[in-house]
């Protein structure tokens, strides 16, 4: 499958199952008794599956997690609008180059994921725009590698997955190329039939 430039596979699982460290954290945090938090859902799978697996998985740690499951306007309507304790989404580069996720992710300014997460890192902004402009292909590997452990650890996203596809293309068909930053991922354009 192809993956991203500069893709940093050490950090994949980064979040391990581990309840007693999750109690820790939230009592870190402040955080006792009874905890509740309301997450809105696209009321269609695999959406739905996901969060009643996340339900259930951080309810052995002593918090509810109450579905709000809505139809895919609603759902995306609140986001945009940061109507919204929690929101269980999908995100995806629009080009295959990692500035399409990172300047969403940490570049408050752009008025994207960050600012609807109402998270503001200006120096991680500030790192994303240095690594998107760097021509050495070691240093921005590099920079994307700091960029990728800092927002998974300070920022307030929990990344659950990186989805796959698998294709069967009979061997008289030519042309055909998977592109995991396009949506559409597959090129029909570039297809031929012997």
């Amino acid at each position: 499958m192809p993956i991203m430039p500069q893709f940093s596979a050490e950090f994949v699982s980064a979040y391990p199952y581990d309840p007693e460290k999750g109690k820790a954290l939230m009592a870190e945090a402040g955080v006792t008794g009874d905890t509740s938090f309301n997450m809105v859902v696209w009321n269609t799978p695999p959406y739905t599956d996901f969060a009643q697996a996340i339900q259930a998985t951080i309810a052995s740690a002593g918090i509810t997690l109450n579905l709000e499951v809505v139809d895919g306007k609603q759902w995306l309507t609140r986001y945009r609008n940061a109507d919204l304790e929690i929101w269980l989404g999908l995100w995806g580069p629009d080009y295959p180059d990692p500035d399409g996720n990172v300047t969403p992710f940490t570049n408050y300014a752009a008025k994207s994921i960050a600012w609807r997460n109402a998270w503001e890192n200006a120096e991680l902004g500030e790192l994303g725009k240095q690594a998107a402009v760097e021509q050495d292909n070691t240093k921005r590997a590099e920079l994307y590698k700091q960029l990728t452990e800092r927002v998974l650890n300070e920022g307030p996203y929990v990344v659950l997955y990186q989805p796959t596809r698998s294709y069967g293309v009979r061997n008289n068909v030519s042309g055909f190329m998977y592109d995991p930053a396009s949506t559409p991922s597959i090129w029909f354009w570039m297809i031929s039939k012997k």
